[in-house]
């Protein structure tokens, strides 16, 4: 790769990382070739990315962009996995699930909500529930006591509905 290939390759990542929300740094030694492209097709799943990038490369796109503290401390193979959604975690299950069965794989650290967390977030934030099912949840919450309100004022018409019933059948029989 020559200079001019690897300014590109600089300007092209750091347009990448600018609209990043949340990303994690990949520690990928002692994996194979076919681990990490089942790896890389999991977290496509997620409508993320995964990118294995010459960590001088990304050190200097990372520095001009919010992950400088992310890659300032890159060795060995590594790949970063990103994404634009405001949600980090479908990508934190899909790295904890693969996690699970590639013993090898390392999340070394990540980038949610603009701080650099531990890998020990990671688990933790895998096991939250996805902003859709957070707001359902939200609106379900929201829309109970009303519901139960429409409940309470509807009682009384019910119930003179079940006494004019009543009434009516007295009167027949």
């Amino acid at each position: 790769m020559n200079r001019t290939e690897k300014a590109a390759e600089v300007n092209r990542l750091e347009t990448e990382f600018a609209g990043t929300e949340n990303a994690f740094l990949l520690g990928l030694a002692g994996l194979k070739v076919s681990q990490v492209v089942e790896l890389r097709r999991q977290i496509r799943a997620t409508s993320s990315r995964c990118k294995v990038i010459k960590n001088t490369l990304a050190e200097i796109a990372g520095s001009k962009t919010r992950l400088k503290d992310l890659t300032k401390d890159l060795r060995g193979p590594v790949a970063i996995a990103y994404t634009d959604s405001k949600d980090p975690s479908a990508l934190a299950k899909a790295l904890y699930n693969a996690s699970k069965s590639l013993p090898k794989l390392a999340v070394r650290a990540g980038f949610v909500g603009g701080k650099v967390v531990s890998p020990e977030k990671l688990a933790e934030i895998s096991t939250l529930p996805s902003r859709q099912e957070l707001l359902g949840k939200l609106a379900f919450l929201l829309a109970q006591p009303i519901s139960r309100l429409a409940g309470v004022l509807a009682a009384p018409v019910r119930t003179l509905g079940a006494v004019m019933g009543q009434l009516k059948s007295r009167k027949e029989a």
